[in-house]
């Protein structure tokens, strides 16, 4: 029979788990190498911090869940700084770190849920070798599903420990695509059916679902100008439409555009300050949809929040904008003078 470690390692691989960085300790030392052992490419960092901001950019980059790895106490403490910039950013890392034995804390043991939980992190710790392949599932399906990092906290006497054999494989730990309801549909669509000036936004949460494409076909339906958030920097870059970034960091002639805009569907973005450029960036009017999943903070700038995926929103969106006259924004025409000198502004 596997072990803790060995049933943990084979379930993130067998669910797609392909890199992992980390420092070894003795806390993590047996979790590090059945990853390993499963074909999980392993990255040995210098120091717990490292390990962490190697993972978070891993999935930045690629989409995809990576594992950080420590030892207990002292290891995972030195994972916080750039584990809160994680939470705070909503990147899909999955902690691996040792824990303090279930038989009682040692001299060197710190209570790691609470430490974790005062930055947002979520923890699982099994804490019956016959619920750690659950366990490591579900952890990893709460991080891919909500873009979050999760800590799954292995005991120190519970990873060599047996583990029976399982009846069933772990559900394979995919992300729920979850279209906005019914009537907050019909609300946007009510909006946007009459919008003269509509502008789509798209932020880093629209890049993770993949969605620049339906949301290009969208916005040509709708008749939009697009921009995207500085993390979703070039989403729209083949379009004759797109204004580039919003916020600070937009080129004058594609920021005189976003404050006409008279109805803004944003998708996959906090609509933070530095987009909103410290509210400057749009008409104090104008009609804010804001499109996130459903653990999202709104903006304070919000006029209708849709809970969804962007992807599967979007998709939606679009089938019932299908069902409507030619929209009546003349908008594209009237701006086409000044979206080119924008454009030609990043040329330069």
């Amino acid at each position: 029979m596997p072990t803790v470690a060995q049933a943990v390692g084979r379930t993130l691989a067998a669910l797609g788990v392909r890199h992992a960085f980390g420092v070894v300790g003795g806390g993590n030392i047996l979790a590090a190498a059945a990853l390993t052992a499963e074909g999980v490419h392993y990255t040995a960092a210098r120091h717990e911090g490292g390990a962490m901001a190697m993972a978070d950019a891993c999935f930045r980059a690629t989409g995809e869940v990576a594992v950080c790895t420590t030892t207990h106490g002292p290891g995972i403490a030195n994972t916080l700084t750039p584990l809160a910039d994680a939470a705070k950013s909503r990147s899909g890392v999955l902690l691996l770190c040792g824990d303090a034995p279930l038989s009682g804390p040692r001299r060197h043991d710190i209570d790691q849920s609470a430490l974790l939980a005062a930055i947002g992190v979520r923890t699982l710790r099994p804490t019956d070798p016959a619920t750690a392949r659950a366990a490591a599932a579900e952890a990893l399906r709460l991080t891919r599903e909500h873009h979050q990092p999760v800590a799954l906290l292995l005991p120190a006497d519970l990873t060599d420990r047996p583990v029976p054999a399982a009846e069933t494989d772990p559900v394979a730990a995919v992300p729920v695509q979850r279209p906005a309801s019914a009537p907050d549909l019909s609300a946007a669509l009510s909006l946007l059916s009459s919008a003269r000036r509509p502008l789509l936004l798209a932020g880093l949460g629209a890049w993770h679902a993949d969605a620049g494409k339906i949301l290009r076909q969208l916005g040509d339906r709708l008749g939009a100008l697009f921009a995207t958030t500085v993390m979703a920097g070039g989403l729209f870059h083949d379009s004759p439409w797109s204004l580039g970034v919003c916020g600070g960091f937009a080129a004058p002639a594609a920021a005189a555009l976003m404050r006409q805009a008279d109805v803004v569907l944003a998708f996959g973005s906090s609509l933070d300050t530095f987009t909103l450029h410290g509210g400057r960036a749009l008409d104090p009017a104008a009609t804010v949809i804001q499109v996130d999943l459903p653990d999202a903070t709104p903006s304070s700038r919000t006029d209708l929040l849709l809970t969804g995926d962007a992807h599967t929103t979007a998709v939606r969106l679009l089938d019932a904008v299908e069902t409507l006259p030619p929209p009546a924004s003349t908008w594209r025409d009237a701006s086409a003078p000044l979206v080119a000198q924008a454009q030609a502004g990043w040329a330069d």
